[in-house]
C-alpha cells in the first residue's frame, strides 16, 4: 500500500522565508498548501502572489491567528470572513479554513460551514515551532508520517527559517521512506480532527 503525504505551511506569507520554501517546492515538484493569515497577505501581497502563481492552494488561517475555540459566533465570523476578503483575490484560494492551533469547538464548526468552509487539520505535527531545530522536528515529522498507514498531512510553517532553510532535508527524508508519495494539494483530504479525536 502506498502512502501519500501532503505537505502544508502554517502563519505565512513571510517576505524572507516563504520563498525559500517556494524554491524547495519547486526544485522537488511537489505542490503545498498554504493556510495564510489575512493581515499578512494583505502585508505581503506580492509573496501570497507567488505562492498562487506556483500552483500551491491557499487556505483560510483566520485575518489575526487567534485561537477561535471558545469565542463568540460573531467573533468567529469575523476572523474567517475578514481574512477572506484578501485571500480571496488570488486564484488558488480554496474555502478551506484551518483554525490556529487546530483548536476548534462546535461553536467553529457551525461557523464555518455557514461561510462554505470546510476545517482542514493535520494528523502529522512536526512541532517546527517549538524547536526550532532540523535535528528534533525533522525526525519527528518522518517518525509521524511513518505512524500514518496511507494518509499523511504534515503540518510545517513558512515563518522559521530553521523550517524553511532545511526544507530539502525533509523532503530527501521523506523521499527515502518506502512506498511514499506527495499528493497534490487538489486531493489534499479533509481532517478536521487531532489524533485521538481530542478538540485541542
Amino acid at each position: 500500500m502506498t502512502r501519500t503525504v501532503w505537505l502544508t505551511f502554517d502563519d505565512g506569507p513571510n517576505p524572507d522565508k516563504t520563498p525559500v520554501v517556494l524554491k524547495y517546492l519547486k526544485a522537488n515538484n511537489i505542490k503545498a498548501t498554504f493556510f495564510m493569515i489575512g493581515n499578512l497577505a494583505e502585508q505581503h501581497k506580492a509573496t501570497a502572489e507567488a505562492v498562487a502563481a506556483e500552483g500551491h492552494y491557499i487556505g483560510n488561517h483566520t485575518y489575526t491567528h487567534t485561537v477561535v475555540q471558545g469565542l463568540s459566533e460573531a467573533q468567529i465570523k469575523e476572523e474567517i470572513s475578514k481574512a477572506d476578503v484578501p485571500l480571496s483575490k488570488f486564484s488558488t484560494y480554496q474555502k478551506w479554513f484551518r483554525p490556529p492551533t487546530g483548536a476548534l469547538d462546535a461553536t467553529v464548526r457551525k461557523v464555518a460551514a455557514s461561510l462554505g468552509f470546510d476545517i482542514y487539520k493535520w494528523n502529522v505535527d512536526t512541532k517546527d515551532y517549538q524547536t526550532k531545530d532540523p535535528a528534533k522536528w525533522i525526525p519527528l515529522g518522518i517518525k509521524e508520517i511513518t505512524a500514518q498507514a496511507n494518509t499523511a498531512v504534515v503540518l510545517n510553517h513558512d515563518i522559521y527559517e530553521a523550517t524553511a532553510n532545511n526544507l530539502q532535508k525533509f523532503i530527501d527524508e521523506i523521499r527515502k521512506l518506502p512506498n511514499t508519495t506527495f499528493g497534490a494539494p487538489s486531493n489534499l483530504p479533509v481532517i478536521n480532527v487531532l489524533p485521538g479525536g481530542a478538540e485541542v
